[in-house]
């Protein structure tokens, strides 16, 4: 898996990825794509809400591990 520049392309409406801010010191997080607002939203800020995030880059969850 690669990290995708967002202005290559999307991902789907509502789907669980990583995200990156090249521009800043950040590690990978995990947040989710709206399309609705066209904004990337935090799952890993543990205050119940979600947060629009900075992003430049995107990447696929990874697969489970086989049995």
């Amino acid at each position: 898996m690669n990290w995708t520049p967002i202005k290559d392309a999307l991902p789907y409406d509502d789907q669980t990825v990583f995200v990156i801010n090249e521009k800043v010191q950040m590690l990978p997080v995990k947040a989710y794509y709206c399309e609705e607002w066209n904004e990337f939203m935090s799952l890993e800020i543990g205050d119940g809400t979600n947060h629009p995030l900075s992003v430049t880059h995107w990447m696929p969850l990874p697969e489970k591990p086989k049995k």
